[in-house]
Parts: structure tokens; C-alpha cells; sequence
């Protein structure tokens, strides 16, 4: 009796199975095909079949087959199968082969998958946007000019804003400089006194210039009327000025349509001031209540004025 105590603990110490006795298998894993494969970044992929062990996985990346590098532990699902696995790497060099397999850990046992190798993709050269807000703006006021440099090194940048005014016939002329931010946005405000084009230039190696963009300065037009409220037939003084001088310019009065249309129902001309303005009067016969308003026709160096718009009661 003492003998065959002693084989069966011999048998087991082996690892054999003991008739009637389960030892349980250990989990198994495969390394997989990386994706997402960027310049600087990828997502490594295997598979894990835990076999209902509480199961760990990392994968180990590097240049050569020593690796040097490895992603956070993280755990599977011991009640399921054979389960897909990934994690995500970055920090990587452009345009370099990397090697990487899975390692599992799990009843006891560390399984280690086979090496596969992925190639990261060239760098993609830097990129420079820029846009305003608004795209018109009114004489005396901003706009603000704002993009972003994309790219590899893009934080930090120093970039140069250059303008072209009305008539558009000069180069470019460096305005003003600003740095890029930790993602490489950037913004200049800027009050132009014309239509002007602008572009945006990077200190990048090698430099690189934005597509140019066109800021439109309309004229500034006030309105002004005596009374919100008159009587059927009565004219209306409608009166204001226009900044910068514009003589000459056609002004015309507008009445807003039911269909939201602003329809002309008078018109004169802009008048010499000795201020650096011009002014405007005009007399027109209401007949129906109403929206107006004053549009001022603007020319190649500033685009058309508005003023704002007021109702008036008949």
C-alpha cells in the first residue's frame, strides 16, 4: 500500500494525469499582424486562448529581436475561448522596422508567441492652414486669423503672418509673428483698412507657406431716421455717414420683402465732408410699415457697406 502511495505521487510530480484525476491545461497564445501602422504609432494584435485561467498579456516591441520595450500588463476574459488581444504603441521612429511578439502569463505558465515584424510609414511632411473669422469685417474692426501647422515638430513653431492689400499688385510683407501651440494652432487678430490677402508662413525645415486667404473690408455705414413711427404718405429723412470717405458712391434704401429680400425703394449719392467721411440724405414716401435699411456700393478696394436695419411702423 505504501509503494503504490509512492508511484502515484511520483506520477503526479511528472505531471502525468492520474486516471480519474484533471490537470488543468495552461493557456496558449499567438502573435498577430500589427495595424493602424503610422509614422510614429501602431496597434499590435494577437490572440489568447485562456483556458479558464486568470490570464495576463503584454507584447514586447523593439528594433531587433532583444526588443528593449513593452506595453502595460493587461488581463483576458478567463471564461471565454480563444480571444483577440491588442494594444497600442507610439513614440515610434518613421520609416523603421520593428519586431514584437505576445507574452502571456496564466496557471502557472508564461507562453511566448512568435516574433512578426511591421515597418512604420515615412513621416508626413508639415502643413500649414489658416482661415479668418469673420471673412468680412467692417472699417476699424477685426477679424481674427487662425489655423494650425500639422506635421512632425509642429509645437512650438515659430509662424509669420504676411499681407498683400489692395490692389494686390506688391509681394507678400511680413506683418506679424506668433509661436504654435502644443498642437500647432495658432491665431493672429489683425484690422485691415482694405481688401487684403494673407498667408501664413512656418519655420520648418524646410519652410512652409499656407494657400492664401482674402479678408474683404466693408464699408462703414450708419443709418439714421427721425421717428420709428409715421404717417401713411409722410417722407422719411433717412440720413448717416460712411467711413472711410467714399464720394460719390452710390446709396441706395432698402426695404426687406415678405420673401426676406432687401428691395431698393430710394437712392442718392455720397457727399464730400470736411471730416474723413462721407455723408448721405434722403427723403422717401412710406406707405407701408416695414425693415429698412442702407446699402452703400462698394468698390475693387472695399467691398459694398450696411448698415443695421430698423423697423418703422406706417
Amino acid at each position: 500500500m505504501m509503494k503504490s502511495v509512492k508511484t502515484i505521487l511520483f506520477i503526479c510530480a511528472l505531471g502525468l494525469a492520474v486516471p480519474g484525476t484533471a490537470l488543468a491545461a495552461g493557456p496558449t497564445a499567438s502573435t498577430g499582424n500589427a495595424t493602424a501602422i503610422t509614422a510614429t504609432t501602431a496597434t499590435l494584435n494577437g490572440s489568447v486562448d485562456p483556458n479558464h485561467n486568470a490570464t495576463t498579456f503584454h507584447f514586447e516591441y523593439g528594433r531587433t529581436t532583444s526588443y528593449g520595450s513593452r506595453t502595460t500588463e493587461a488581463g483576458t476574459d478567463a471564461t471565454k475561448r480563444k480571444q483577440p488581444v491588442s494594444a497600442a504603441v507610439s513614440g515610434l521612429a518613421p520609416t523603421t522596422t520593428y519586431h514584437f511578439r505576445i507574452v502571456v502569463s496564466g496557471g502557472g505558465t508564461t507562453v511566448i508567441g512568435a516574433d512578426k515584424t511591421f515597418k512604420t510609414t515615412a513621416q508626413p511632411p508639415n502643413s500649414i492652414a489658416v482661415a479668418p473669422n469673420p471673412q468680412t469685417t467692417v472699417f476699424g474692426s477685426n477679424t481674427v486669423l487662425s489655423g494650425q501647422l500639422t506635421g512632425p515638430q509642429n509645437a512650438g513653431v515659430t509662424v509669420t503672418l504676411q499681407q498683400q492689400p489692395f490692389p494686390f499688385t506688391g509681394g507678400f510683407q511680413n506683418l506679424t509673428t506668433a509661436p504654435t501651440d502644443n498642437v500647432g494652432n495658432f491665431s493672429f487678430t489683425v484690422t485691415p483698412a482694405l481688401n487684403t490677402h494673407y498667408q501664413v508662413q512656418a519655420r520648418t525645415s524646410p519652410r512652409v507657406t499656407s494657400p492664401v486667404t482674402t479678408v474683404n473690408v466693408a464699408y462703414a455705414t450708419s443709418m439714421h431716421t427721425k421717428s420709428k413711427r409715421v404717417s401713411n404718405g409722410k417722407r422719411v429723412k433717412f440720413s448717416g455717414t460712411v467711413l472711410p470717405a467714399h464720394d460719390g458712391a452710390v446709396v441706395l434704401i432698402e426695404k426687406r420683402s415678405k420673401s426676406g429680400v432687401f428691395k431698393k425703394i430710394g437712392q442718392t449719392v455720397l457727399r464730400h465732408s470736411t471730416l474723413p467721411q462721407s455723408t448721405y440724405s434722403r427723403n422717401v414716401r412710406l406707405h407701408r410699415s416695414g425693415t429698412f435699411r442702407v446699402h452703400v456700393i462698394g468698390d475693387p478696394s472695399r467691398t459694398d457697406g450696411f448698415s443695421v436695419t430698423k423697423k418703422i411702423k406706417v
